[in-house]
């Protein structure tokens, strides 16, 4: 892993002013793409789900992977019953190990939270009121922590422990809209281009853009194989888990 210690929040916003009413990519994807990426760079990545409204991470990246995965077996449940702290021998206990992106030394692990929404608020609630000891984790893991949905109270501990805030916003793409758009604007029969992702970091007072991630499916980014079109976006993200493992704004 880099040499600064990583304890990451993930939030995906909306942006009216860009026309976008709703968010582009649930936070949840976003963050099991760093994820991936950081561990295709070495690192050892421990997902934490402060999902606070059920938006079911695991069963989507279970669908999208094809593989089974179960917060009742292993996950934010189990952790709470087992009484212990948040150590790595602790995390590697209660979480799955997700199927790697790629061949590569690092891994990522995921505590998931429950499904309901009653359970996972109160595991959020858990999960803040132990900031802390997510903060200290962040020196022997890269703790990366999706925030999805509306904010919700046990959020604002989780963002301040936070040593960098990555935050995705929609935008109005700039480019050509590829495909058979593009086939369609050669003939005068213009379409809005497609639509970007910025994906941006903020360390303290100071802030920076990543990159912005063009069109990419959400089972992509929760672990499925990607379409040609769709590996030019998971190459941007890719790019800014390096940075993020590496310093982040440095």
């Amino acid at each position: 892993m880099g040499a600064a210690p990583v304890m990451m929040t993930v939030r995906s916003v909306a942006s009216p002013h860009e026309g976008f009413a709703q968010p582009l990519v649930e936070a949840g994807a976003l963050a099991v793409a760093l994820g991936h990426g950081m561990a295709a760079a070495g690192a050892h990545v421990a997902l934490i789900d402060a999902d606070a409204w059920g938006t079911r991470l695991a069963q989507r990246i279970a669908a999208a992977c094809r593989i089974e995965l179960s917060p009742a077996q292993r996950g934010l449940p189990t952790l709470i019953a087992a009484r212990c702290g948040l150590g790595p021998d602790t995390i590697r206990e209660h979480c799955w190990t997700l199927p790697p992106r790629r061949r590569s030394s690092g891994e990522v692990l995921l505590a998931a939270a429950p499904a309901h929404e009653a359970g996972a608020q109160f595991s959020a609630g858990w999960l803040a009121d132990r900031y802390g000891q997510l903060a200290a984790l962040g020196h022997r893991l890269a703790v990366v922590v999706p925030l999805p949905g509306a904010p919700a109270a046990p959020y604002g501990a989780l963002e301040a422990a936070a040593s960098v805030r990555v935050h995705a916003v929609a935008q109005r793409g700039t480019a050509a809209p590829g495909g058979l758009r593009g086939v369609l604007a050669a003939f005068g029969l213009n379409s809005p281009p497609d639509p970007v992702i910025g994906l941006g970091c903020a360390d303290g007072g100071d802030a920076a853009l990543l990159g912005r991630i063009g069109p990419a499916s959400e089972r992509v980014l929760l672990g499925a194989r990607p379409r040609r079109a769709e590996r030019i976006a998971l190459s941007t993200i890719d790019a800014a888990s390096r940075r993020l493992l590496a310093g982040g704004l440095r």
